[in-house]
């Protein structure tokens, strides 16, 4: 079947790709290893890297108890996973919240929420102060909560290796794909099918499968030629499993990414807070070490932003011509 726009527009956009199973990484998650930093401690120590505007910018109640709240479901490689073989929380984002414990003199304590659904719930009604788990920062969910805005990410296709289906990124008329319903890939491939209508080519068929382990054995059969992935987990899954590819990002429709807070006057202060604290990470080069670490392909923006309002997203998409408004 060939979704519509609108119904990916009416659905909980998941992240910036659909959902990924850990049973198919199972003894091949990327082990856990340090960047060139260190946890504030928890005695109260100041790291060399403090910035004390940034520690001044948060709420009061952070301020006193130096601990902030975050969760995620860890279950989206390279973002926030769990290491196969220790348990421990790992990836892009718990590194990055890692790394700004430092300029923010506080301490962040993680709860493993257990499911995406719980996520922007936990956020919204103050129970985590963060929330994180590779979400996309479109409008629809600015009516709920607020981001911090720290990358950019793509949408691919996760194909077998050596694509025998000949899957081009840049031309995906006729092509026969698979995803989750509620995946940001599939709502770009229905926006891409619409084109090729519009063009006279054949429209993209979509296949919309719940479990992304199905999806990911229909694409191994050769049942189906490529499946819905943003581009850092397609090229995780190919990293775990070599009997997968990832072709190139889909042209044009790079989304930004963020950290989830409440959308609130105590969001606002964590949200810019650590927003000073990322802009400082990104210029003293610790993100880009980030990203290397976990072979994030995308380029390292070079500010952060609080992003609370529609107009706040549109000056951002504005201020990055790699962006585009993915939804809502």
């Amino acid at each position: 079947m060939t979704p519509s726009t609108d119904f990916f527009q009416r659905g909980p956009i998941r992240r910036t790709t659909a959902a990924v199973l850990l049973t198919i990484l199972a003894g091949a998650a990327l082990a856990s290893c340090s960047v060139d930093s260190s946890a504030a401690r928890a005695n109260g120590a100041k790291s060399e890297r403090f910035i004390q505007t940034a520690h001044d910018a948060l709420p009061a109640d952070i301020q006193q108890s130096g601990t902030i709240k975050a969760a995620s479901s860890f279950d989206y490689p390279p973002f926030a996973h769990l290491n196969e073989a220790s348990g421990d929380y790992v990836g892009v984002e718990k590194d990055i919240l890692d790394s700004a414990q430092e300029y923010l003199g506080v301490k962040i304590n993680y709860t493993n929420l257990g499911k995406f659904e719980s996520l922007i719930p936990a956020a919204q009604s103050g129970q985590e102060q963060i929330v994180f788990d590779g979400m996309g920062i479109i409008a629809d969910r600015l009516k709920a909560v607020s981001f911090v805005y720290y990358a950019d990410a793509d949408v691919a296709v996760l194909t077998r290796k050596g694509n025998p289906s000949g899957i081009d990124p840049a031309h995906l008329c006729g092509a026969d794909l698979v995803d989750a319903p509620s995946g940001l890939s599939a709502m770009v491939y229905a926006k891409e099918s619409e084109i090729c209508v519009k063009k006279g080519e054949k429209p993209v068929h979509i296949t919309l499968i719940p479990d992304p382990a199905s999806a990911h054995a229909a694409v191994l059969s050769g049942q189906i030629a490529g499946a819905g992935t943003g581009s850092a987990t397609g090229a995780y899954l190919a990293a775990a499993n070599p009997k997968f590819e990832v072709t190139n990002p889909v042209p044009g429709w790079a989304t930004a990414n963020g950290f989830i807070l409440q959308q609130s006057d105590s969001g606002a202060k964590l949200g810019k807070a650590l927003s000073i604290a990322i802009s400082a990470m990104t210029a003293d080069g610790t993100m880009q070490k980030i990203f290397d670490k976990h072979g994030i392909k995308s380029k390292v923006p070079g500010k952060s932003m609080y992003v609370a309002t529609p107009e706040e997203l549109d000056a951002l998409i504005a201020s990055n011509p790699n962006l585009v408004r993915a939804a809502g």
